[in-house]
This record gives C-alpha cells, structure tokens and sequence, in this order.
C-alpha cells in the first residue's frame, strides 16, 4: 500500500469511527507534518477551544461554529514544530464546561471501550480519538480534571502540568488562575516529548512562569487524599 492509499483508508476510518463515536467537530485532512522533530509525524487532536490555523474554533458551541482561527495557539505552534500532524478538532463538554463531553451541537461523544457509557470530559474528544487509535497524542485543557478524567475513562495517560509552565495564550478561558493545557496518550514517552516541546515561558501569557521558579530538585512526593478513596471499588482502592 503506498502512502496516498494508506492516508486514503485513513480518512475512511476515522469518518466512520468520528460518525459513531463523535470525537472530532472538524476533520483536517489537509494537514501535514513537517517530517522533522522528536514528534515527527505523530498524529494529534487537538481540544477544539485551542486555536488550529485555519479551523473553525467553536469551543464545543453553536455560536462559534463559523469562526475561522487566523493563527495557531502558541501550544500548537510549538507542537508543529515538534514535527505532529493534526487529524483534527477534538469535540468537548460545550464551552468546557462539565464532565462527560455530552455536546447537543457536534454529537455526543462516546466512551471508547463502551459506546454506552459517557467518556469523562470535559476534554473527551481528545481522549476518544487516541483510544481509538485516530491520534497518538491529544492535547486537551484542564481547569477542575478535564484531562486527567477522560484520560482514566478511556483507559489512557493524561498529564495536566504545574500551571504557568505551558502557555495558554489564545485558548479559550474557563478560570485563567487555574487552567492548565494538558495532553493525553497510551504511553508516557509521548507526553514526555510533547510537554518537553510545550514547557515555555511566554512573556504574552499572564500566568506563564519560568521554569526555574517551580522546579525544585529532590525526592518525588506523592500527595493521596485518603478520603476520596473511601468509596471506591476494592480493585481501584
């Protein structure tokens, strides 16, 4: 199979795949990658309030559907440069707000592993597009779990960072103290590459900060609220 077949069976896979389990609003076929960098040719969705050069922006909203990004988030810049190719807008809880990416205007979206159930939200899309196999990397946004949710659901990764580290320049605001991009994958070599990519002061960015101000060498602690444990299943306890 050359490649124009293999991008051809593609495109038929995840329109088929995006009618079932609505994880995308906009498809981006068109898209390439610069064939260069740690992510070359990487496969990413991207949360559909983070701006895409050139894509409608709707913010999972009606009211947005025909807004045409004139440039690309800081984060998707810097993640082009890493070498991915966007697939696509990844659908989201309308305006990012709420848990389970149940969206009137581009479909509820579904869990991957069961159609049935919801995927975790609010940047479901994201992680639905990569357990089905459609990205290898999702870049999502998360202010109270919105990736760490959805990420566990689909039975993935997801990595929200310390806040400040990554910018949030152009990307649509929920509670700008406390929103954070994050990124979704099988595997944690992916997320490793895209936050090392991704972790940089923008002076643009009220909230970015250096990196120096919140690295601090030494031993890894883990903080675990016992309480939020109580009522969980024995196997997740």
């Amino acid at each position: 199979m050359n490649g124009a077949a293999a991008r051809e069976r593609f495109l038929d896979r995840a329109a088929a795949l995006n009618e079932r389990f609505h994880c995308f609003v906009t498809l981006t076929p068109d898209e390439v990658s610069t064939g260069v960098g740690p992510l070359a040719g990487v496969p990413m969705a991207v949360k559909d309030c983070i701006p895409v050069r050139g894509v409608a922006c709707t913010w999972g909203s009606a009211l947005f559907r025909d807004r045409i990004a004139e440039r690309d988030a800081p984060v998707v810049a810097q993640l082009r440069d890493a070498g991915v190719r966007i697939v696509g807008t990844a659908n989201l809880h309308e305006l990012a707000f709420g848990g389970t990416t149940q969206n009137p205007w581009y479909g509820n979206c579904r869990n991957a592993w069961n159609p049935e159930r919801v995927p975790g939200g609010s940047s479901g899309g994201s992680a639905v597009a990569v357990a089905l196999g459609l990205a290898t990397l999702g870049v999502g946004t998360d202010t109270g779990c919105s990736v760490r949710l959805p990420a566990s659901l689909n039975g993935l990764l997801g990595l929200r960072p310390t806040h400040g580290a990554i910018s949030n320049r152009d990307i649509m605001p929920v509670s700008p103290p406390h929103d954070t991009v994050g990124f979704i994958a099988a595997d944690p070599e992916t997320i490793r590459l895209a936050f090392t990519a991704t972790c940089r002061h923008d002076p643009a960015d009220p909230f970015s900060r250096s990196a120096s101000t919140f690295a601090r060498p030494g031993r890894i602690r883990l903080g675990i609220a016992s309480a939020l444990l109580e009522e969980t299943e024995p196997d997740i306890r």
